[in-house]
């Protein structure tokens, strides 16, 4: 059974938060991507007659909240595109826009942990809602169109980069390949919107018909959402729309259980001097401040990476700004659940080395494992924050304005003859579970900053 492609259902983070990813996490052994950006060269010419798509219009931004609102996670599996490779995909609803983010992985044995990632897919789309079928019914479905607008992939190590780089690659005429492009970076997005085949591949600005459905499911006495999308390759109505859900391929909704009494103590929580876990060419101090009314305030001073104990000049700033929501203790470990919204994030540039080269820094010249650059601004100064929680990409890659589940695990160390408390969070290199949680905790900890002894 396939999905449609227009989900890209049939394939798979690091926004982010860590991306996601996926974004953040990881430990100091993690390999530095290329620091060059690649040359360009011309697409090579598709001399094959294509149909012309004709430019879609957006519909106005939805103001109610869509009940498909949030990030969606669909299970670890074999990928049915590309032999010995797994893939897992995360579908992210805001207003009336999705991205879809497919991983792939390289090895079959269904585990998807992100130090095996190889290529990364990132699909945005708008949709529009219809009407609601067979309502009250075990079969009730909501009718949506959908439309891609945009297509990136990046390959996320050299045999893949090597792949991508052939055009003789297609392997069964799969969307996953080079397009004709000869100038792949390994870790570096190419955007394929605009070369015929990949219009063709990811059907760009070709309104498809599908339906949906969400149901609630209890899991330790916790509910769970679970989305369901059209029957790919089955019965149709008059305008190719499915008319029955594809029941063995979900995705769970990425979020915390129900709040619990459990939560990290208020105060100041501080990490000691290490690798970033957003930009492997520098160090970091970082900070988080937890506040009584369920907000994290999280401060980050970068160093240049050769300052083993983040003492050179800062080169520059982030402080993050999130809500709090507190889940239950994971049954069978240590852990316990919490979810991380973004509300807000500024960076400050604090040298003419680094101000020079975060305004010349976007997402297609920037390696896909970096969190921390321009995106895309030209009027970076010297020692001034900028807003930057309204950029597309910082939106996606910071997951701002969605929640994100995360463990959270506090312990006593005595150090120096003093009790203190440790706090450490997830592991955002590691694996995950169907509901976006991680499942294991960071190799550091943060030391909670007190006047008396803790």
């Amino acid at each position: 059974m396939k999905l449609n492609s227009k989900l890209q259902l049939t394939a798979f983070f690091m926004s982010m938060l860590m991306l996601n990813a996926c974004g953040g996490g990881g430990n100091d052994s993690t390999p530095n991507p290329a620091a060059v950006a690649p040359p360009t060269t011309t697409p090579v010419t598709n001399t094959v007659t294509r149909p012309v798509t004709r430019p879609v219009t957006p519909p106005t931004v939805i103001n109610n909240v869509s009940p498909l609102d949030g990030s969606w996670l669909t299970s670890c599996r074999q990928s049915p595109e590309l032999n010995r490779y797994d893939e897992q995909e995360t579908l992210t609803f805001k207003g009336n826009t999705l991205t879809t983010t497919t991983i792939l992985y390289s090895t079959s044995s269904k585990t998807c942990k992100h130090d095996d990632e190889v290529l990364r897919v990132r699909v945005d789309a708008y949709f529009v809602m219809g009407t609601t079928i067979n309502p009250g019914s075990t079969n009730e479905h909501t009718n949506i169109d959908i439309t891609n607008t945009k297509a990136m992939l990046v390959p996320m190590d050299n045999t893949v980069q090597v792949l991508l780089n052939n055009p003789g690659h297609t392997y069964k005429q799969s969307k996953y390949n080079g397009f004709g492009l000869t100038s792949w970076g390994n870790s570096y997005w190419k955007d394929v919107t605009n070369l015929p085949n990949g219009k063709t591949a990811f059907k760009i600005n070709q309104p498809v018909a599908d339906i949906f459905q969400i149901t609630t499911v209890q899991n330790n006495g916790s509910p769970r959402k679970i989305l369901k999308l059209g029957l790919k390759g089955g019965n149709v109505d008059g305008s190719g729309r499915p008319i029955s859900l594809a029941d063995s391929i979900t995705a769970t909704l990425k979020q915390t259980t129900q709040q619990f009494g459990n939560s990290i103590p208020t105060g100041t929580w501080v990490y000691s001097c290490q690798l970033s876990k957003g930009h492997d060419n520098y160090r970091e101090l970082k900070t988080l401040t937890v506040r009584s009314n369920n907000t994290l305030l999280t401060e980050i001073r970068f160093y240049p990476k050769s300052s083993t104990n983040c003492t050179a000049t800062i080169a520059f700033e982030a402080r993050i700004n999130a809500e709090l929501k507190y889940g239950k203790a994971i049954t069978g470990t240590q852990f316990k659940e919490i979810g991380i919204k973004t509300t807000k994030v500024e960076m400050r540039v604090r040298t003419q080395a680094e101000i020079n080269e975060f305004n010349g820094q976007n997402i297609y010249n920037t390696p896909s494992t970096y969190i921390y650059y321009g995106y895309g601004a030209t009027n970076w100064t010297y020692d001034s924050w900028k807003d930057i929680s309204d950029m597309t990409y910082a939106i996606t890659n910071f997951n701002i304005g969605t929640e994100i589940p995360d463990i959270y695990k506090i312990y006593t160390e005595r150090i120096n003859n003093v009790n203190r408390s440790v706090l450490q969070m997830g592991d955002y290199k590691g694996l995950f579970d169907i509901y976006g949680r991680p499942m294991a905790v960071e190799a550091q900890g943060a030391l909670l900053r007190s006047t008396s002894a803790q």
